[in-house]
């Protein structure tokens, strides 16, 4: 399936939208306005099996109002944006990637890569590259990482972040830059049994307000100069891992 639209949205169903077995590819070209690539309400969007190009020069790639966001199956997404204040990849709900491939790119000014109004969660071996000039990686309710690959950046923002814990377990392999911290969790950061690469370019590389754990992992985190590598208000615990804040 192919759709293209100007000054308006590409695929949108208001009870959900549902792909299987598929290609499909959504371009809309317009000059202002918000305009979604990709729009699912009702039952949220999922996809399955499928691959999935979405762009925008103005608006959001994929956007779910209602329900929330499952990528399965062996799954490859690609979302963009070129617009300000919006996302390439989001929903109010959460956000389920398993098994898949996802790369969610935001180029306008205050911009996330992949939002979740809930829950994030990548894992079962899924690869998720997210950029953007907000936070390129936003979970509302928590970001899981499980068993997976992500490289994250954001230009003016932190890379990975969640007003409650970030967890990073079961040989995740993760890379985060950002311009203020690059992993940020106000409830919490967890790594456990994996190997994370953290770089902020303006602040602490890994920080957290709440406790941060550490364990059977390799952690490079490096803050800016005459800043912290990793930074807890509370406590910092560190076991069988090797940790470098160069």
């Amino acid at each position: 399936v192919t759709a293209s639209n100007t000054n308006g949205n590409g695929i949108v169903g208001q009870g959900g939208v549902t792909i299987t077995n598929s290609t499909v590819n959504s371009k809309v070209t317009a000059a202002s306005g918000l305009n979604i690539g990709l729009q699912a309400n009702g039952m949220g969007l999922e996809i399955n099996n499928s691959n999935v190009d979405v762009s925008v020069t103005s608006g959001m790639g994929i956007s779910v109002n209602a329900g929330g966001i499952r990528v399965t199956n062996s799954s490859t997404v690609t979302a963009a944006t070129s617009s300000q204040y919006d996302y390439a990849f989001g929903t109010d709900g959460d956000i389920e990637i398993r098994g898949s491939k996802v790369t969610a790119a935001a180029e306008g000014a205050e911009a996330n890569g992949m939002f979740a109004g809930g829950n994030l969660c990548i894992c079962q071996k899924s690869e998720v590259n997210a950029s953007g000039t907000y936070p390129a990686l936003y979970g509302t309710s928590g970001v899981e990482i499980s068993d997976s690959t992500v490289d994250i950046e954001s230009s003016d923002d932190t890379g990975i972040y969640s007003p409650a814990a970030v967890t990073i377990t079961d040989g995740s392999n993760v890379t985060a830059a950002g311009y203020w911290p690059a992993i940020r969790g106000n409830e919490g950061v967890e790594i456990l049994g994996s190997k994370v690469d953290a770089k902020s370019s303006n602040d602490v590389a890994v920080f957290s307000p709440k406790d941060i754990k550490i364990e059977k992992s390799i952690v490079e985190a490096e803050g800016a100069s005459g800043a912290n590598g990793i930074l807890s208000n509370n406590t910092v615990s560190v076991s069988d891992s090797w940790i470098s804040t160069m």
